[in-house]
């Protein structure tokens, strides 16, 4: 079995957990959350790649392209090639780290496989491929990176993935105390924490339980990660968010969130922040 230690915990009284191909170190109790810096993690784990183009020619350069990169990173590392939207949306094997998508595809386009796989777990993250730059405004979404124009440019696709590799090395798994045993939610899974009286309701993907404990305490736990107050009953992962007027949208549930009064300002300044840097560290 493959590992990759994804997070580090820096206190006491932690354990080990083994999920899948991944190794995490998960802290029981109160915790703080560091992720693990440098390339070594990277190559205990294999990498997956995916490409789809139905053009062989433009396939064959990304792929070229991307064996460049990821030779100075890794020496365990896998390619999926696809040739057709369909193949996306129906793909069920290992998780694509990294999706380059061709916009213009016969049959399903780009642009609308992108809207299906949405939800999937088994694509991380997509940069579009397309020689029409106008159509950039169209592939915006939660896993969308960048947009990389024909003829292919090299030094994008390193850049590109060197980002995808350093958010999932960011993507770590969040303990809850659930009836005396651990739930573990995977921070890019988790949507909005919903506070009760003496209670909270975790929304995730694929998942809605409740645990024990007061909302202000997870604030407070979640302080270091886009996850935050925006309401006296509501906590929203930034990261699957959008704002409209006094409301929040939860992009992925359709679901409205109210903004409280006294978060309003807060929430426009940690969103624009969010959302700024997110595009710095993508370009």
């Amino acid at each position: 079995m493959e590992v990759f230690c994804i997070a580090a915990f820096e206190l006491p009284d932690s354990f080990l957990l083994i999920s899948g191909k991944r190794l995490f170190i998960i802290l029981s109790g109160d915790f703080s959350l560091k992720t693990v810096k440098g390339d070594r993690g990277l190559n205990r784990r294999k990498i997956t790649i995916g490409i789809c183009d139905d053009e062989e020619f433009f396939a064959k350069k990304i792929k070229f392209s991307c064996e460049n990169c990821l030779e100075k990173i890794s020496d365990n590392f896998q390619f999926v090639m696809m040739h057709s939207g369909d193949e996306v949306m129906n793909y069920r094997g290992d998780v694509l780290d990294l999706l380059f998508l061709d916009i213009e595809l016969g049959g399903v386009d780009g642009i609308t496989v992108m809207q299906n796989i949405l939800h999937s777990d088994y694509v991380w993250r997509i940069v579009f491929i397309s020689t029409h730059e106008e159509l950039v405004w169209d592939t915006f979404s939660v896993k969308t990176m960048g947009f990389v124009r024909k003829p292919i440019d090299e030094k994008e696709i390193e850049k590109y993935i060197r980002c995808a590799l350093s958010e999932l090395k960011k993507d770590v798994f969040i303990p809850f105390k659930k009836f005396e045993e651990d739930t573990y939610v995977r921070l890019s899974d988790l949507y909005f924490i919903e506070g009760h009286a003496s209670y909270i309701e975790v929304h995730a993907r694929g998942k809605r339980f409740v645990v024990t404990g007061k909302i202000g305490d997870w604030e407070e736990k979640l302080c270091d990660m886009p996850v935050i107050r925006v309401h006296k009953s509501f906590m929203v992962n930034l990261e699957h968010i959008r704002l409209k007027g006094a409301m929040i949208i939860i992009s992925e549930l359709n679901e409205e969130i109210p903004i409280g009064r006294k978060y309003k300002s807060d929430v426009q300044e940690k969103y624009t922040q969010f959302v700024l840097e997110s595009m710095r560290n993508r370009n």
